[in-house]
């Protein structure tokens, strides 16, 4: 599946220009993932791909990760309350721990590891992506509850791959 989105299996020739260019790996990339989406299907065109990039661009162009903690509670004004503490010194691990109805964010301080675009539900994502490291959300209302989210950390996102290349003819 993956030998596929190389430029030798397309027929083309790798050029240490492409080997050096990091959009060529974000190419490889995001065509990766859309032939996965469309594994089972034939006919898969450069627009299809082209399209396919173009809808998820900001994903591939500066791909971040970030790690957050946040306080889970089922109602808005308990969302709220918990965000005047928290702007008036309150600590936030406390606070998680005496009040978020998430069992996994009690017993880890509120912390979701890292995790990139794609990984949590919408508004959760939306909000937390838009936090700049040490900054609060508002209340972000999601199919779950309530979130108070915290930014902790961003990082670049990286891709890692290893490949052998074999000169054929010269």
């Amino acid at each position: 599946l993956f030998m596929h989105c190389l430029p030798a299996h397309r027929g083309e020739e790798i050029s240490e220009n492409m080997l050096n260019h990091p959009q060529s790996v974000v190419w490889d990339e995001a065509e990766n993932r859309m032939h996965a989406q469309k594994a089972l299907m034939d006919g898969v065109t450069e627009e299809d791909i082209q399209a396919f990039y173009d809808k998820d661009k900001e994903y591939y162009e500066n791909p971040t990760e970030l790690q957050v903690a946040h306080i889970l509670v089922v109602d808005k004004e308990e969302a709220e309350s918990l965000l005047e503490q928290i702007k008036n010194d309150g600590d936030f691990t406390k606070l998680v721990k005496e009040n978020s109805v998430d069992q996994s964010s009690i017993e880890n301080d509120g912390l979701i590891d890292w995790f990139a675009k794609n990984d949590m539900v919408p508004e959760f994502e939306k909000a937390a992506f838009k936090l700049q490291s040490g900054e609060t959300s508002l209340p972000v209302e999601t199919p779950f509850g309530f979130h108070i989210i915290q930014t902790l950390e961003k990082r670049p996102n990286s891709v890692s791959t290893r490949h052998i290349l074999i000169k054929v003819g010269q």
